[in-house]
């Protein structure tokens, strides 16, 4: 081998690492992104009547994939792009439902009897012929419990009168949307509803609210 044959393959060598280092580079700065998105993750709710700690136990197969430092607050949830792909920011995408039988409504008049105190929540109507089905959307003008409690058109019950509301038949409803954070960017948006008929009302009272970044990975 020559000397001209002896500098290219140095040269070859040297443009093989350059290529390996740029590539290990930018998995880095993509891996630092995500790792900066993550400690900078977001999170709110809106929890009237203590209903947090039921949410794994009315929703067991929705529960989500969290990332990020729980204790702060700063976390993210993570979704799929196709479950991603089913969300908008104008309609409340229906993900669970939790159908209440005569023991369960018994159970859940009991947690809302220990609430009593804490406060109300808001209710709305709905068409009669609306009854939330899993894999459909509902048009919710609002994204937390507070905003739908401002409603014109909301009314609202305490704890101890959603008490008597607990029956055979009714049913919690989970949904999911997305809303656009000036600062944190794309939210997820958990409402949780109780649906129950009223005489003729078809009712929907606001039971939970949260919001919490949202990251979409496969």
């Amino acid at each position: 081998m020559g000397p001209a044959d002896s500098g290219a393959a140095v040269q070859f060598e040297f443009e093989l690492i350059r290529r390996s280092l740029s590539r290990t580079v930018s998995r880095l700065v993509v891996l630092g992104a995500l790792r900066r998105l993550q400690m900078a993750g977001y999170f709110e709710q809106h929890d009237p009547l203590f209903f947090r700690p039921q949410l794994s136990v009315a929703f067991p197969r929705t529960g989500l994939r969290i990332e990020g430092l729980v204790s702060q607050g700063k976390i993210s949830a993570v979704l799929s792009t196709a479950e991603r792909s089913k969300l908008s920011c104008d309609k409340k995408y229906v993900v669970d439902k939790y159908v209440l039988n005569k023991g369960t409504a018994k159970t859940y008049a009991g947690i809302f009897q220990r609430q009593a105190e804490r406060g109300s929540i808001p209710w709305i109507l709905g068409p009669a012929s609306l009854i939330p089905v899993v894999g459909t959307a509902i048009t919710v003008a609002t994204s937390t419990i507070d905003g739908l409690m401002r409603l014109a058109d909301s009314g609202s019950v305490s704890a101890s009168q959603l008490v008597v509301l607990m029956a055979d038949g009714g049913a919690f409803i989970k949904t999911w949307s997305l809303e656009k954070h000036a600062q944190h960017g794309e939210l997820l948006v958990t409402m949780v509803f109780y649906n129950i008929t009223v005489g003729t009302e078809n009712r929907i009272h606001g039971i939970y609210s949260d919001k919490i970044a949202l990251v979409v990975r496969e």
